[in-house]
């Protein structure tokens, strides 16, 4: 993760001018959008703005938001067939794979319809 998070600091173009996929039109509107911001963020220097993007709550709230979710990830996925079996021992092993799968399936399904309506 840490290796994509450098490779696009890297590849990545610093204004929409010097993006080579937008057109002219998209270049201006989007040079136009930025320079309606206001944001003084944008100005600042790398340095300064990590440390001010590191001095808003939401970015704290963010990071710890993402750090349970791997969490929870990390103990379904490394505990949760061990717990089915535990359950669930007179199920075959295909069957129980099948069963783990569940809510990964039930979240694939049902998580896009609850984002719309948020």
């Amino acid at each position: 993760t840490l290796l994509i998070g450098l490779l696009v600091l890297g590849l990545l173009p610093d204004s929409p001018a010097e993006a080579r996929w937008l057109t002219g039109e998209q270049k201006k509107t989007l040079a136009a959008l930025l320079a309606s911001d206001g944001s003084a963020a944008a100005s600042l220097p790398l340095c300064a703005a990590l440390r001010a993007a590191l001095r808003r709550p939401h970015t704290w709230l963010f990071g710890a938001q993402h750090f349970v979710a791997a969490q929870a990830f990390y103990c379904l996925v490394y505990f949760g067939p061990t717990q089915l079996r535990e359950v669930l021992p007179s199920l075959p092993l295909s069957l129980l794979g099948c069963v783990g799968a569940l809510p990964s399936a039930v979240s694939l399904l049902v998580g896009p319809t609850l984002s719309e309506r948020a």
